[in-house]
């Protein structure tokens, strides 16, 4: 049950060390939020739904939106490179700001687009046959639910993958050279512990956002704010498991 060890290993690190996780991650999250909210408003969308056809028709305001995208992407590289060093290295953060490591940045930066594009031809090459496979099954009477969770299927694989290559990152954030290749050879033998990781990530996170929805329908101010800290915590979590994964098939280190 190595998949539920990590998991639950870094539920604690967050926990376990929740003023390092506040000074590192509150204030570059809520002025992401804030500065996200204040966009959006001025853009027309809809706050509470951020339904994109809300929003005015013009170019202006598609970049403006874009650009909140963009802002909230570079904060949270930031904060996870901070993380990372906090936790591998033991870098404790001062004040309420993180340090923002230029170098660091900009290779976490560099990977992390790069896994995206590796993520897109694996989705592609997961779908295609689990689709294929899916539309074979829906002209069978009674496999109608088995075809309505292909999706989820495709993107619990798509996780995987991104598990497999996923020591690049903490390596980026530490200064350690780790390719593609070498994170694929560290985690070889571990698909069936990552496809149980990743999905208790995902149902996590599933449930999580239907709170989110939930909170930001009945009082949208609280929402936001909830919206923020819970996101911020489940943020934390998910790169802390990057970074136990990286502790235990790169440096060998065992969980305690």
């Amino acid at each position: 049950m190595l998949g539920w060890t990590i998991f639950s290993h870094s539920v604690r690190m967050v926990f376990n060390n929740m003023q390092q996780a506040l000074q590192i991650g509150l204030v570059p999250s809520v002025a992401a939020a804030v500065f996200s909210t204040t966009v959006l408003h001025f853009t027309g969308a809809d706050a509470v739904t951020l339904n994109a056809s809300d929003l005015t028709a013009a170019p202006e305001s598609a970049i403006l939106v874009l650009g909140t995208a963009l802002a909230s992407f570079f904060v949270t590289i930031w904060i996870f490179v901070a993380w990372h060093r906090f936790v591998l290295l033991e870098e404790y953060p001062v004040g309420w700001v993180p340090a923002f490591r230029v170098d660091r940045f900009f290779e976490y930066l560099g990977y992390t687009l790069l896994l995206f594009g590796v993520l897109f031809v694996a989705a592609i090459c997961f779908a295609v046959p689990v689709v294929l496979i899916g539309a074979i099954l829906s002209v069978i009477p009674g496999l109608g639910l088995i075809v309505q969770v292909v999706p989820l299927f495709v993107l619990v694989l798509v996780y995987v993958a991104f598990l497999r290559f996923s020591p690049v990152l903490p390596a980026a954030a530490i200064g350690v050279p780790l390719g593609l290749g070498a994170a694929a050879k560290a985690t070889a033998g571990t698909n069936g512990m990552l496809i149980l990781l990743a999905t208790i990530l995902l149902l996590v996170q599933v449930g999580l956002a239907g709170i989110l929805i939930l909170a930001l329908q009945v009082l949208p101010i609280l929402g936001i704010a909830s919206q923020t800290i819970i996101g911020l915590v489940m943020s934390l979590v998910n790169v802390s498991v990057l970074t136990a994964m990286y502790g235990v098939f790169v440096e060998k280190r065992e969980l305690t």
